[in-house]
């Protein structure tokens, strides 16, 4: 009985120094050097088990940004979503039951626009680790904090897949 509480605890310790259960890591500023908008990337995390995270990040660069939509694709007869998760700060969602078209849409809003870059973690089930192409994201509306459009060519979507910690 003492060996399994022993294990019991171990097993704990490792769970709780996963990234899944840990929580979405923070994300920095964006190079100057980018052009004022919003810019959507794709970081993933590590692949271990069967299983790669992919955080979808939505973050602007000298402009208003409070609302968008879009969709994260990505094959789904390969790839099975294992979990998704959200921010919990302002509204964000999800529609997790529309994957099986081989997307799954997200959107979100916040009243007085998004301070922090905005981070949705994917755990997909995989027998490989990711690589570019394997699923995109593509926002269809971004919105001000009134409303406007921001326009299409203010839009920067990044196909390729960035490891977490790369520049």
């Amino acid at each position: 009985m003492r060996y399994g509480k022993m294990w019991t605890a171990l097993a704990l310790a490792v769970v709780a120094c996963t990234d899944t259960i840990v929580g979405t890591p923070s994300f920095e500023a964006l190079d100057e050097s980018l052009p004022a908008g919003v810019h959507a990337r794709l970081v993933t995390g590590r692949y271990a088990g069967g299983r790669q995270t992919v955080y979808v990040v939505l973050q602007a660069r000298a402009i208003d940004f409070s609302s968008y939509q879009g969709v994260v694709e990505f094959d789904h007869e390969t790839l099975r979503l294992a979990s998704v998760s959200v921010p919990e700060t302002n509204t964000h969602f999800f529609n997790r039951a529309a994957t099986e078209n081989g997307g799954l849409p997200i959107a979100g809003f916040a009243v007085d626009g998004f301070d922090e870059p905005i981070a949705i973690t994917l755990i997909f089930s995989t027998p490989r680790a990711l690589r570019t192409g394997d699923l995109t994201v593509h926002l269809d509306v971004v919105a001000t904090s009134v409303g406007a459009e921001i326009p299409p060519a203010q839009l920067y979507e990044n196909r390729e897949l960035i490891q977490e910690g790369a520049r």
